[in-house]
């Protein structure tokens, strides 16, 4: 075996070693946004997709295709390595989809966002929607927020109709019936919770697009990589210095 095979195969299993610590990072993030936002799935319902099973069903995928670069390294198998890159090319181009998707319906997922908000006002403090509920309890206390756009959304609900009421956890120092008669006083938040919901996503957009744009960086390069292998192993196979 030359140095330059000893070398392309090392490559490859360095590129796996990456390529397997980068999807268990997206496993476990996923289990960690899985555990820790799971007081927030009520308040959204069913219209969107779950964003923490999408990236560990992403992680654990990349955690399967990294055996085909492994044993088709091991075996000098051109037919594996070329499985490999097919299997990291269709990655690459449903992240590349699921991206621009995003970009391209940002402004209606962000009006279907408030629309779902809005709607579950009306659920609130009603025995059959406890987790809607408790995910507005958390969210108004962890966001130091009320409401949707301001705290007089409340007003329209049928747990306030038009009180001077709001919810306790929208007081800036929480305690029982602190909410009562307050909405006019400086003892609550009077800023909406899509506002802060949606800051809360802008600051933390940079580190996602960075750890986006890093993911399909290493999928093109170990795309190269495998047809780089692969394309090697065919030509030294059909001149017969490998066996079938």
């Amino acid at each position: 075996m030359g140095c330059c095979e000893v070398l392309i195969k090392y490559i490859v299993f360095l590129f796996n070693f990456v390529l397997v610590l980068t999807s268990v990072a997206l496993i476990g993030i996923g289990a960690f946004i899985q555990i820790n936002m799971t007081k927030y799935f009520d308040f959204l319902g069913n219209t969107y997709l779950n964003t923490s099973m999408i990236l560990i069903i992403i992680g654990a995928l990349m955690l399967m295709i990294t055996f085909f670069g492994c044993c088709g390294a091991c075996q000098k198998n051109p037919c594996m390595m070329y499985t490999y890159g097919t299997l990291l090319t269709l990655i690459l181009i449903s992240l590349i989809g699921v991206a621009i998707t995003v970009y391209v319906y940002r402004t209606d997922a962000r009006d279907l966002i408030t629309k779902t908000m809005t709607e579950s006002l009306k659920n609130y403090n009603r025995e059959e929607h406890e987790g809607v509920t408790l995910t507005w309890d958390n969210i108004q206390r962890e966001f130091e927020c009320c409401g949707v756009k301001n705290f007089t959304d409340w007003e329209e609900t049928s747990a306030f109709n038009k009180t001077n009421d709001v919810p306790d956890f929208c007081c800036k120092n929480i305690t029982n019936d602190c909410g009562k008669g307050a909405s006019d006083t400086d003892k609550i938040y009077k800023t909406g919770c899509f506002v802060k919901f949606e800051g809360f996503i802008v600051d933390n957009v940079a580190t996602v697009g960075g750890v986006g744009i890093g993911v399909i960086i290493l999928l093109f390069l170990g795309i190269c990589v495998s047809c780089h292998v692969a394309r090697g192993l065919d030509s030294k196979r059909s001149h017969g210095r490998l066996p079938y």
